[in-house]
């Protein structure tokens, strides 16, 4: 049964305790665990019903039977700029002609550059690109299990995220460079 980690008061309450224009940062490092305990604890993680309506809203054209997640991680994470270029996922793409793109992406000039060359063929589940406001977190959750409900995955290298998709999803995911 999925628990909430944090109660709307308790968030408060926690909040509040900060200066609300510093910033948080995670950082991850390493691998994964990969034994099936680690798999299952995982996949025990369920959308809140905000993230459940988001996905509803953005995501309900998409034909998941051949849906392609994108996961293009730009932002501040400059390895994953120089090793996964917006080219090496453009030709990937221009290759798949069958595919339908969910493409999960925290930069506005690549995802407008996609919805030009890829119209249509196209979703973006976030609109708010930012992860400082609530909404932002909101829809980066939404990118998240929207990719785990994708055939495959094409992923930024030096960003955990696309491999925690794939495992979530039990989807292979490939990384771009």
């Amino acid at each position: 049964m999925a628990k909430e980690v944090l109660s709307r008061e308790d968030w408060d309450v926690y909040y509040n305790k900060w200066d609300a224009k510093s910033d948080i940062y995670i950082k991850s490092y390493g691998i994964f665990y990969t034994n099936g305990h680690w798999n299952d604890y995982l996949r025990s993680i369920r959308p809140s019903s905000l993230v459940k309506q988001h996905l509803n809203r953005r995501c309900a054209s998409v034909p998941w039977e051949r849906a392609m997640g994108i996961h293009i991680r730009r932002g501040d994470n400059k390895k994953s700029i120089e090793g996964s270029p917006l080219s090496a996922f453009r030709q990937k793409m221009r290759n798949d002609m069958n595919s339908f793109f969910v493409v999960c992406t925290d930069d506005a000039a690549t995802k407008e550059a996609l919805m030009v060359e890829f119209g249509d063929r196209c979703v973006f589940p976030a609109t708010v690109l930012s992860r400082k406001t609530e909404e932002g977190m909101v829809q980066g959750v939404a990118d998240f299990f929207a990719l785990t409900k994708c055939t495959h995955i094409w992923g930024s290298v030096h960003s955990s995220f696309t491999e925690i998709a794939g495992r979530y999803g039990n989807i292979p995911f490939d990384l771009m460079t």
